[in-house]
């Protein structure tokens, strides 16, 4: 199986390299570098005491931005804020910030053992749903606890997923896809390389795709998982093998396909949880992660997902919340247990269909109407009044047409 599609080199590597056998900042001798991306690269530091740090240093043409520096230090202490003294287990602890003498903005982090899963990825190609689904939920724990603050992610790919060898998965990068959004005037190198719009186009969602900066939340970020999960049990991704220059416009213009219909043997429960984060209209995708994560586990324990199945029959609108906390993993679940959830808000009429399909893409997400019977006398007095306008409005515009054809016609 491919391991999808390899990373070009970096125009980068050289501006990140040459830091290595120096000082940087005046404490931290430089070993190695240990990654280089869009927004900046990483470096192995040790302190005279031999202790060790990750730098997460801003590449040069991006630093020589003011507003980008500024913003890099404030969205870089913010986002990561949730691996600072109350630290989430799920995210990378930040030790703090600052700026080199001659200006350079860098983040210090805690050196972590293990790789990422992208590294995984392109060994492996694809993964056991088992595999998947246990990631995905630790996944989920984090973006429950980050979304609750107020932190979307903004860039959730598999780069960013960290596999230690503690067995804890953590997410890297929290907050840093936000330093350059809504920026214009880039250097053609750094827009290049971030992308103008701020993300990585194979796993970003349609309302990321098209720029739509203020419609990005938490369910953004789910959109993010799924693809990452869609790639890992299928080995492709979500839009096929297009060109770097298509895959901003796949994404933004292209639902994703039945995950069933680019890898048959996955499990109907398994593609239903995939199939409903990446909904094209976001107001169909899980409501929020700990919806999802509910699901997720229920596949683990050998249910079927409680939100994508109520979804399915008809007994709740796609994106409608649920008060269902996830349930506790247990083994050896039973198949047939199907944990119902506590609907919100109004269900819509039941669908006949109660078999694990594609969810439906629409663009009509409002609730149905009232029905004639159960409408409320203000609202059909509402109606009435509406009449009445429209009808006044339209005798006026015949009497100013009969007026004027007189006055051409007595000239």
């Amino acid at each position: 199986m491919a391991a999808g599609r390899k990373r070009a080199p970096l125009v980068y590597d050289d501006d990140a390299e040459h830091w290595v056998g120096k000082t940087f900042a005046g404490t931290w001798w430089i070993e190695r570098v240990l990654g280089t991306g869009g927004m900046g690269s990483v470096l192995l530091g040790r302190a005279a005491d031999g202790s060790q740090v990750a730098l997460k240093v801003l590449h040069p043409e991006l630093n020589a931005i003011a507003e980008v520096r500024k913003r890099f230090l404030r969205e870089g202490f913010i986002g990561n804020s949730l691996g600072g003294a109350d630290a989430v287990p799920g995210v990378v602890r930040v030790l703090g910030s600052g700026e080199t003498q001659e200006g350079l903005a860098y983040l210090t982090m805690e050196v972590l053992q293990g790789e990422t899963l992208f590294d995984r990825m392109a060994r492996t190609g694809t993964m056991p749903a088992g595999e998947v689904l246990a990631l995905a939920d630790q996944v989920l724990e984090t973006l429950a606890i980050a979304h609750a603050r107020g932190v979307v992610h903004r860039d959730l790919k598999p780069e960013n997923i960290h596999l230690g060898n503690d067995g804890r998965v953590r997410m890297l990068d929290f907050g840093i896809a936000r330093v350059v959004d809504g920026l214009t005037g880039l250097p053609e190198k750094t827009a290049t390389k971030t992308g103008m719009i701020m993300g990585t186009a194979t796993y970003m969602a349609p309302e990321q795709a098209t720029g739509l900066i203020h419609d990005i939340d938490g369910r953004t970020d789910l959109f993010g998982l799924g693809a990452t999960m869609f790639r890992l049990l299928s080995g492709r991704q979500v839009h096929g093998e297009v060109t770097e220059a298509m895959e901003v416009i796949a994404a933004a213009t292209e639902a994703a396909p039945p995950l069933a219909s680019v890898a048959p043997g996955i499990s109907p429960a398994v593609a239903a949880v995939v199939d409903r984060s990446l909904a094209f209209i976001k107001f169909h995708r899980y409501p929020n992660a700990e919806t999802m994560r509910a699901d997720v586990r229920a596949v683990r324990a050998g249910a079927l997902p409680p939100y994508a199945q109520a979804v399915i029959e008809g007994r709740i609108r796609a994106g409608q919340p649920i008060s269902q906390p996830a349930p506790p993993l247990h083994a050896g679940g039973s198949p047939s247990a199907r944990p119902q959830p506590t609907v919100v808000e109004p269900a819509a009429a039941p669908r006949h269909s109660h078999s694990m399909s594609r969810p439906e893409r629409t663009l009509d997400d409002n609730p149905p109407a009232p029905s004639r019977a159960g409408a409320s006398l203000s609202q059909l007095s509402t109606g009435k009044l509406l009449l009445l306008v429209g009808g006044a409005s339209l005798i006026t515009g015949v009497i100013v047409a009969v007026i004027v054809v007189l006055l051409v016609f007595s000239r």
